[in-house]
């Protein structure tokens, strides 16, 4: 009799041939590879040498570079992976696999067919494993197989909805447009009447960028603090800032709160400030564009005025998970009240809390060995005072020494705040005993009407603020001024039912019975503005809050918003072009919420919390009316590439027409394979967003977000260069083949560039030519400056490669490291001739260099680069010795420079031990680390550009610096948008919004003004300029 053979003798659906089909059709035809991205991923294929090449092909494809035979094989060899795949003879068979491309989607179906049936396999293995395993209900189970299941039914679905149709090459709408316009408007129009007379519209192939700084100034003072909604630790939004983590509680379109996490973390400077406080005694510091929840809706700080009522959370249920010993939360309690406990009650607590902990310490305590200090929690000057306190307060006030220094100084310590529910009730009933005072007034015999309120004086006015704060966490809103904490009616039953009071048990009973309890407790409360005051100009933060666009903050609800999308809405609902938006940051219901709201002109607020008057319907009515004839289409899928992108825009554009793209915001886009740096990848997105729209033939607009550099300028208005990076026209850069010396003020006067120093992945100097050398105005630049002498004048976003890899100029600080540039062997880069000094290789003067820093008295060694030879005679006439001499830094001027010492040359040349592989490739290879001494300002100078293909980088004043991103270069329009009330509240200009078109390709440049509808997130023509 026969067996079986079983499902382990079986070999996976595959097939070899259609995946090299596939890939030798790739090779064949470039446009084959659009076709294929739509069908196949990687581990579609099932081997792995197939699925290395297909990512090799596609990276290039993405980067807009030729995929052909050579330059598959050359980048497989740059990635060390050409071996692993067969070697170069491999990638050459598959050109003979097949005779034309003509049926590549029919291969790629196949692999994807073989791919769904493994899959499938390896979810039918996990299903029967789960009914073997049989732990947990059956619903639970089935609903798990469910999932293992819809995944792959969900990837055929996709992948149905996603062939390539033919793209229309007319349309019948842009015809009839031209012909109403008869010339005005040859593009997508833009509904501003000013902005379209200079663009005569968006035209067909544009890429547009409209930039402008994130968040509108709507930031918050650097001390600001912020609970964690899952731990409740306090944190300052600087330090959440620093670290780009948090879980933070938000409010929600219904009015509730919910928790969520932040998308960006903004650094918006230095600005203005000012403190609100409110009636309860809640403050919290703010700019003035700052809006903040009022029962008429959002409204910015300086539209508000004392007396108004705003929102504050009643209730922030968030405890955590530290568990102290009972006797210890008591004692820390005691010690944060300050005083000793005077009533009987308080004071058998305290003694049985101090036996506890004598006890146990004496437990604890080894035999043989002196018993040390405890480590230092919260560490502060004041000295632990008192000679006569129980060891057991003793260690306590050694471990938060804060709670033995002044009264004014103290603080509850931070563990406090990450107490588990009960603990932290434990806390706040002994604080609260030993401080505060309970009155009580009964209004009849009968005891039906009882008031109550409770009063507490804290040592200082911020644990005041702390007790609040905790108070809050169970539901209890209470007023503070100054040092006192007062809790009053509801509240105080609420206190004593959630809490209690030592001594006050029969209180916690009555409250219980209470019936008030059984009524719904909504989220927010409203507090009037007690005062409004300026704090001087300050270090602010913001956090980007998607979908809500609110946080909380100094137990106070603030907002952030985004760029409105104005033009895409009147092109669809005044012109009926097709819209495709692709919103990253902002969910769909909310785009259409802002679509509603500028439409129906209409106070955005009021949609979000409600309060909507009888006049607001009808007009919602009919916006509502007008937007749903609209071709807007919206996809709000998170984390999506420029690759998706390109295969959704042309099936929409196949099935519904398609005449302008909108990407919010470019920032968010993922690169189809992560490059070693954000710069580089966000300028191969920008040439794939390029490179999309002329594909399509239809504009695209990418919202962009504007660096800190525009801070830093006088004007404080966008310039083209606050989308690049630059350096000054003194910049030197080296002639990779002749050795000569360029400044970049010279090469951008040139027509054909030299190649020049550039570092490759792998840390080795090559030759690259330059795609473009040209000058881009003046701009603020910063000059950096090293221990070894090399000077860098650039502007303030350009990046500089460093031990933690690329930071820009603005982010340096003194001791940072930097690459520098050392060349072993001129001619394994190609220079032929690189500086001869003698014919004699083997003489002294030989043609190794090395980059060093001697004294700039010295032509040849200006930029860092001299000979090994002259190195010793440098080091020796700079102090430098080479066994243990140290180099003093000095700082006359910008930052600091920090105390350090160098002991040899050859420390530069060793690489921080924290790198990973390639960092330590790079520092082992053709760079050393320099150290920066200062960062000083230069004023305002002509900066120029370079644009390095491939490598992305070159060599400057003997520092490896990146050229500037792409975003500027291949964008055909682009547009800043400048408020003056943004930084200047007293303007005369409010609510003017300045659209500066900076670069223009098809024509002139110029400045629009329009207004800017604050509650209904829109801009208008302003009628007062048409004559």
């Amino acid at each position: 009799m026969s067996i079986p053979s079983t499902s382990i003798e079986r070999v996976p659906p595959q097939n070899l041939d259609a995946e090299q089909s596939v890939l030798g059709s790739m090779l064949l035809d470039r446009d084959a590879i659009a076709r294929v991205v739509e069908l196949v991923r990687p581990e579609d294929f099932y081997r792995d040498a197939h699925r290395r090449i297909y990512e090799t092909m596609v990276e290039l494809f993405e980067r807009g570079e030729p995929v052909d035979l050579i330059t598959v094989t050359d980048r497989l060899r740059d990635k060390g992976q050409l071996d692993d795949v067969g070697g170069a003879a491999y990638v050459t068979g598959l050109l003979n696999t097949v005779p034309t491309a003509a049926n590549v989607e029919y291969y790629a179906r196949i692999v994807l067919q073989k791919s769904m049936l493994r899959q499938l396999i390896v979810a039918g293995t996990q299903i029967a494993h789960l009914g073997f395993e049989g732990e947990n209900d059956v619903e639970i189970l089935v609903d798990r197989a469910e999932k293992l299941v819809f995944s792959i039914a969900n990837r055929r679905l996709i992948q149905e909805f996603l062939p390539i149709r033919e793209i229309l090459k007319e349309s019948f709408e842009r015809i009839d447009r031209r012909y109403q316009e008869k010339g005005t408007v040859t593009g997508v129009p833009t509904g501003f009447t000013d902005l379209d007379q200079l663009t005569s519209g968006l035209q067909p192939a544009d890429l547009a960028i409209v930039a402008a700084r994130p968040a509108m100034g709507k930031c918050l003072k650097f001390d600001a603090e912020i609970v964690d909604a899952r731990t409740g630790e306090v944190s300052t939004i600087q330090e959440i800032v620093a670290r780009e983590a948090a879980a933070v509680w938000t409010l929600d379109a219904a009015g509730r709160l919910q928790v969520t996490a932040p998308s960006q973390f903004v650094d918006d400077g230095i600005k203005p400030v000012y403190r609100v406080r409110t009636l309860s005694g809640r403050e919290v510091e703010t700019t003035l564009t700052h809006p903040f929840l009022t029962p008429a809706g959002w409204r910015p700080l300086a539209g508000l005025s004392v007396g108004e009522p705003i929102a504050v959370p009643s209730s922030l249920p968030v405890f955590g998970t530290t568990d102290l010993p009972a006797y210890e939360v008591k004692l820390l309690a005691y010690l944060c009240a300050g005083t000793m406990p005077t009533s009987p009650a308080l004071a058998t607590d305290y003694a049985d809390a101090v036996a506890v902990g004598e006890a146990i310490r004496a437990a604890t305590r080894p035999a043989t060995a002196p018993e040390r200090a405890e480590p230092a929690g919260d560490a502060a000057p004041y000295p632990v005072r008192g000679a006569a306190v129980p060891e057991a307060v003793g260690a306590l006030l050694t471990r938060y020494r804060t709670l033995a220094g002044p009264a004014e100084a103290r603080a509850i310590p931070a563990l406090m705040f990450t107490l588990t529910r009960d603990k932290l009730a434990l806390f706040l009933s002994r604080l609260l005993a030993c401080t505060g005072l309970v009155e009580v007034v009964q209004h009849d015999e009968d005891g039906g009407a009882v008031d109550i309120a409770v009063r507490a004086a804290s040592p200082s006015p911020r644990m005041a603020r702390q007790v609040q704060h905790l108070l809050l966490r169970f539901g209890v809103s209470s007023a503070v001024a100054g040092t006192v904490l007062t809790v009053k009616g509801e509240q105080a039953r609420r206190l004593f039912r959630e809490i209690g009071l030592p001594g006050w048990e029969r209180l916690r009973s009555w409250a219980r019975f209470d019936q008030g309890q059984l009524l719904t407790q909504p989220d927010i409360v409203w507090d009037p503005v007690a005062a409004i005051d300026y704090s001087g100009d300050v270090q602010v933060y913001d956090l980007t809050i998607l979908e809500t666009h609110n946080f909380i903050a100094n137990d106070v609800c603030v907002h952030n918003t985004t760029l409105s999308l104005n033009i895409a809405q009147h092109a669809a609902v005044a012109h009926q072009v097709p819209v495709a938006i692709f919103s990253l940051e902002t969910s769909k219901e909310q785009l259409v919420q802002r679509f509603l709201c500028a439409e129906a002109e209409v106070d955005g607020s009021k949609l979000r919390t409600g309060f909507l008057s009888d006049s607001d319907w009808p007009k919602l009515a009919r916006a509502m009316g007008r937007l749903s004839e609209a071709p807007v289409y919206i996809d709000d899928s998170a984390n999506i590439s420029v690759i998706e992108m390109r295969a959704k825009a042309r099936k929409l554009k196949a099935e519904h027409g398609l005449g302008l793209i909108v990407v919010d915001y470019l920032q968010m886009i993922q690169s189809y394979k992560r490059t070693e740096n954000r710069t580089q990848e966000i300028s191969e997105i920008a040439r794939s967003l390029k490179s999309l729209a002329k594909e399509l033939e239809i504009p695209l607009i990418a919202v962009s977000q504007l660096s800190r550099a525009v801070e830093m300028t006088g004007t404080r208005r966008p310039m083209l260069s606050h989308l690049r990076e630059c350096v000054a026209a003194d910049t030197v850069v080296w002639d990779a083949d002749t050795g000569r010396r360029w400044t970049v003020g010279q090469l951008a006067k040139r027509n054909a560039w030299p190649r020049l120093l550039s570092l490759n992945t792998h840390g080795r100097l090559v030759p690259v030519r330059p795609a473009n050398v040209f000058e881009k105005g003046e701009n603020v630049v910063f000059e950096v400056r090293t221990c070894t002498g090399r000077r860098l004048r650039a502007t303030a976003n350009h990046p500089v490669l460093t031990a933690q890899g690329w930071k820009k100029l603005a982010d340096l600080t003194p001791g940072a490291q930097v690459a520098a540039a050392r060349l072993q062997d001129p001619a394994s880069v190609g220079l032929a001739r690189a500086w001869p000094r003698s014919a004699d290789s083997a003489g002294r003067h030989n043609q190794r260099l090395a980059f060093g820093g001697p004294p700039r008295t010295r032509p040849e060694v200006a930029l860092g680069l001299v000979w090994r030879g002259a190195e010793a005679d440098w080091r020796a006439s700079s102090g430098l010795r080479h066994r243990g001499g140290p180099l003093p830094l000095r700082s006359p001027g910008g930052y600091p420079a920090r105390p350090s010492t160098l002991r040899s040359a050859q420390a530069l040349r060793q690489p921080p031990h924290d790198l990973d592989t390639s960092a330590l490739e790079q520092a082992t290879g053709d760079i050393l680390w320099d150290l920066v001494v200062e960062i000083v300002p230069c004023g305002r100078d002509t900066v120029y550009d370079l644009v390095m293909p491939g490598t992305h980088n070159f060599v400057a004043n003997g520092l490896v610096v990146h050229n500037s991103g792409e975003l500027e270069q291949v964008a055909d329009l682009v547009l800043f948008i400048y408020r003056e009330d943004y930084y200047n509240p007293e303007t005369e200009k409010k609510n003017i919004a300045e659209i500066m078109i900076a670069k223009h390709r098809n024509g002139p440049i110029g400045t629009v003004e329009l207004f800017f509808h604050r509650e209904h997130s829109r801009f208008a023509n302003l009628e007062r300029r048409r004559a």
